[in-house]
């Protein structure tokens, strides 16, 4: 058994709901959960977790939703996808029956690692201090970094969806109750707080897959089975770089100043967000000219489905 679940903060539940559900291709809604902060129809939860997109409110609806996977389910699996998240259900229902649901297991796609300090808000606090209203650098620890005190942390990006086994769960369930206590100490978002606490707290690696994609993929595909074998893709804005172009009156006697002055220039210049989305041969889900979906199918969600799975869509 399958239970999974994509958490709302937008304003208006309903348009959420109705946008997202054509992600949700094949699967019995009675199994499913938005979490929102206010009730609705269609499966929505009140989680009172407000509507704000920030550390705090991502924290909260993340343990509300493990919270109620907890103690109103006996599915085998818990696996959460954002509200611009597409869905392949059978893909994954495929994918997750060649594990061992009694066993633990944390999957997800391996976005990144940061390295993490356990008491990173006192830190933070002390630093501010200190400044005496000083601007205070957003992150004592970041990528990479092998700061003193810090623990390494791969974590699975909710854009691109993650899944907890119900061992893990049952197990760590008072570790994930204080998820929002955690994100407050380690001053991280949700899905980094949610790797800390299953890596570094409960012990558990996690099982990196790559057919699960955010928006900040390219997820361009060879084919539409290819597309067929993977488990998610996001829809959304990427902030892209241009080649920086470098124009010197006299490029041999310019001074660093002189380079750094238009490459700072270039750089600033030549950022664009564009939208990311599945793409591949015979199909396209965006405008020629606009490049976005059209106003009725903002995510392209719909679109996608239909594709897929032409004899399910109306």
């Amino acid at each position: 058994a399958f239970f999974t679940d994509s958490p709302t903060s937008a304003d208006d539940k309903e348009a959420a709901a109705e946008t997202a559900l054509p992600a949700w291709p094949t699967m019995t809604m009675k199994d499913s959960l938005l979490a929102s902060p206010t009730l609705h129809k269609f499966n929505l939860i009140d989680t009172g977790c407000g509507t704000e997109h920030n550390i705090e409110g991502l924290c909260c609806k993340t343990a509300a939703e493990i919270a109620y996977y907890h103690d109103h389910t006996d599915a085998d699996w818990l696996c959460h996808v954002d509200d611009d998240t597409f869905l392949n259900y059978p893909a994954l229902v495929e994918y997750l029956r060649e594990y061992d649901a009694s066993a633990e297991h944390f999957i997800g796609y391996a976005n990144s690692e940061w390295s993490v300090q356990r008491d990173r808000r006192k830190k933070l606090d002390e630093a501010k201090r200190k400044a005496k209203g000083g601007i205070v650098p957003p992150r004592l620890t970041v990528q990479g970094s092998k700061e003193e005190g810090a623990v390494e942390v791969t974590y699975a990006t909710g854009g691109a969806g993650w899944c907890l086994s119900r061992p893990l769960v049952m197990r760590g369930i008072d570790n994930f109750a204080n998820l929002k206590r955690t994100c407050s100490d380690i001053v991280y978002s949700d899905d980094v707080t949610l790797g800390y606490v299953v890596q570094v707290q409960l012990g558990v690696e996690m099982k990196k897959e790559r057919r699960l994609h955010s928006h900040l993929d390219s997820q361009s595909f060879a084919s539409k089975e290819e597309v067929m074998r993977q488990l998610t893709f996001g829809s959304g804005y990427r902030t892209e770089i241009e080649p920086i172009s470098l124009k010197l009156n006299q490029p041999k006697k310019a001074t660093k100043e002189e380079i750094a002055k238009v490459l700072s220039k270039n750089m600033n210049s030549k950022k664009k967000k564009v939208f990311s989305f599945v793409s591949y041969p015979g199909a396209s889900f965006v405008d020629e000219k606009t490049k976005l979906p059209p106003e009725n199918d903002p995510l392209g969600f719909h679109a996608l489905y239909c594709d897929l799975f032409p004899e399910k869509c109306t």
